[in-house]
């Protein structure tokens, strides 16, 4: 498979999509990783925290379009069939990590509004996670914490929880 979109050597950049999965009441899933249920070789995402939470990322694979990138996402990390809804806007950071060098990373962020759950696969450190569901303004305070710990850029997705309740009338 092509990893055109993938960051690696000689090429500093990287395409991820992103989700912000909702139920019909507007609660957020999210990721809550616990350090001590991932390998080591990512603790270094989690900066010097004990437990972190963040939206749903994945890869584009080869010429994969970002739709087809979210809903494989949502699958292959939370276990859920969704439907894109909305298109929320991109977010660019810039990862650095032990031994590599920093690279920049785009992520698009779609709404996905969840159709149903299936078996969630065991397969790779997302599957390892916590599937919390939150109310987007309980979500931005638990970005607001998780911000004040870390300087670590794509831990701080506040930006696109605002961005969704704008575009649900939610404020």
């Amino acid at each position: 498979m092509n990893n055109f979109y993938q960051h690696g050597l000689p090429q500093p950049f990287h395409i991820s999509a992103g989700g912000v999965l909702f139920n019909e009441e507007h609660e957020i899933c999210v990721h809550h990783f616990h350090k001590r249920d991932i390998p080591s070789n990512v603790h270094f995402l989690m900066d010097h925290l004990d437990d972190v939470w963040h939206l749903m990322r994945e890869s584009l694979e080869g010429n994969e379009p970002l739709h087809d990138a979210v809903l494989r996402g949502m699958q292959e990390e939370f276990g859920v069939v969704g439907a894109v809804d909305k298109y929320l806007g991109a977010k660019i950071d810039t990862i650095t990590g032990p031994n590599q060098s920093p690279f920049e990373k785009l992520t698009i962020y779609h709404a996905v509004k969840l159709v149903s759950f299936e078996e969630r696969p065991d397969h790779d450190a997302e599957s390892k996670s916590v599937m919390e569901w939150h109310s987007p303004r309980d979500l931005i305070a638990i970005f607001d914490a998780q911000c004040a710990k870390t300087k670590r850029p794509e831990l701080d997705e506040r930006i696109i929880i605002e961005r969704f309740m704008t575009a649900y009338g939610l404020n």
